[in-house]
């Protein structure tokens, strides 16, 4: 069963390694190599982690239907049903250490974004980047919706008895703040923050009845810089940025040019990774507005 490799390779993690996955938040300033070597075994034991949350799930929903049908079995075996009872204990127990394990898994898994997102993008700009060099990475895992991330809070309530009562709660969770140096000189920045907003909706139905439902809206804005410098590179031409996107950020200093792009991805699935592709494909913008400033004019 998969829950068992699942503990095996959380028992197998190093003091640091739970300790990160506890508390979710961390600033790290290492080499891409050593955050993925850190992250890596994380990354593994949360795949696993995953799909033996799933497996137990299906075990628990088997086990439940099969106490159910065991209610008309033992009136049907009205003669001899011992067996009959002693196999749906046997059930319900199964089925009460399968919703137990899957909590404590739960209370041990780590957001997709780690093993999706986190390990790719770090391993990616390592590629960019000379041996040794360190990058900063401040991450956020713990979660979009904690009440220190709620920026604001506000209700629609027609009254007592009138509907429907709306509440709506805005979050805003800067989860991902990478910075570092790539081999040609530049300086890199890339950040992601999401804005989450839940609607907590208390309606009435056609049939008169009082009912409530979630939903969440989420806005993941990805932000992508290029500090390059102006001995080797050049802006093609100024008038042509403005062609990247409204999220173009230009800042020409004494010895760099600051370029920033953003992409906005919506949702309603809180828990939805991002693709790396979408952070490469604004840096290959980036490049592509500038060529080498030996060429500037020709």
């Amino acid at each position: 069963m998969k829950f068992f490799g699942a503990f095996s390779q959380y028992k197998a993690l190093s003091d640091e390694q739970k300790s990160f996955i506890s508390d979710a938040q961390k600033k790290f300033v290492k080499t891409p190599d050593e955050l993925v070597k850190f992250f890596k075994p994380m990354a593994v034991f949360d795949k696993t982690c995953d799909e033996a949350r799933a497996q137990l799930l299906n075990y628990v929903i088997l086990f439940g239907i099969l106490s159910f049908l065991g209610i008309f079995a033992t009136a049907a075996l009205a003669e001899d049903y011992s067996i009959v009872i002693a196999v749906e204990l046997l059930l319900v127990i199964l089925t009460f250490i399968g919703i137990i394990v899957r909590w404590r898994l739960g209370k041990i898994d780590i957001h997709n974004n780690l093993r999706e997102f986190v390990v790719p993008v770090v391993n990616l700009v390592g590629q960019d980047m000379e041996a040794g060099t360190k990058i900063s990475l401040d991450l956020d895992l713990r979660g979009k919706t904690l009440d220190n991330k709620l920026k604001d809070t506000r209700k629609d309530d027609p009254g007592w008895f009138s509907y429907p009562k709306v509440t709506t709660r805005i979050y805003d969770d800067p989860w991902f703040k990478l910075t570092g140096q790539l081999v040609d000189g530049s300086k890199l920045i890339l950040n992601v923050d999401d804005q989450v907003t839940r609607l907590d909706k208390t309606y009435k139905s056609m049939s008169g009845k009082i009912k409530s439902k979630t939903k969440y809206k989420v806005k993941h804005e990805i932000m992508a810089g290029l500090a390059l410098k102006h001995k080797k590179y050049a802006v093609t031409n100024e008038n042509e940025l403005g062609t990247l996107g409204d999220g173009l950020k230009y800042k020409d200093g004494d010895n760099r040019q600051l370029i920033c792009l953003k992409d906005k991805i919506k949702t309603q699935d809180v828990d939805a990774h991002i693709d790396p592709q979408r952070c490469l494909a604004l840096l290959g913008k980036i490049f592509m507005s500038v060529q080498p400033a030996a060429e500037k004019g020709s």
